[in-house]
């Protein structure tokens, strides 16, 4: 019969509050995402369902390496133990400090793209007078060409043809 080692136990415990920890903030991800971006039910559905599958795969891949692939209550619950203090504690802090950094560089993204369009639009309205003077000039310079009935080449194309 196996022994069991509470130390090692203890050790699987702990290492499952830590993995509760990471899941908690991997959700924190995903509602940065839902708040700032995702507005429609399907692609709301989808990246829910991304979140379970690598949560899952990470539980999986805890228990197969750490518990020899043995389904342990007390892994499970120190991993909804360890979601549940992150999601009090450090959670707070982690989505105070991203939801700041992220407002920021909205300002900023905003701040520039309102300079931008002003430039473009100095650029566009110069382009336009730029085109109107060149049509000016064209319309000029063809008052002084000769007119197409005048010209010899015309009048040798006409006898061709007929």
């Amino acid at each position: 019969m196996g022994e069991v080692y509470v130390a090692d136990q203890t050790v699987s415990f702990l290492l499952s509050i830590g993995l509760g920890a990471v899941c908690c903030l991997l959700y924190d991800i995903v509602r940065i995402i839902h708040f700032f971006r995702v507005k429609k039910w399907l692609s709301t559905f989808i990246i829910d369902i991304l979140y379970f599958v690598i949560v899952s795969f990470l539980t999986y891949c805890f228990l197969f390496f750490r518990c020899v692939g043995q389904v342990r209550l007390f892994v499970l619950i120190g991993q909804l133990f360890g979601f549940v203090i992150c999601r009090n504690t450090l959670s707070v802090i982690f989505m105070k400090i991203w939801m700041f950094i992220l407002k920021k560089v909205g300002k900023f993204l905003r701040f520039t793209k309102k300079i931008c369009r002003r430039i473009f639009n100095m650029i566009e309205k110069e382009l336009k007078k730029g085109l109107i003077l060149l049509k000016k000039i064209i319309s000029a310079v063809k008052k002084y060409l000769k007119q197409s009935s005048v010209v010899v080449y015309n009048h040798f194309v006409k006898r061709q043809n007929n």
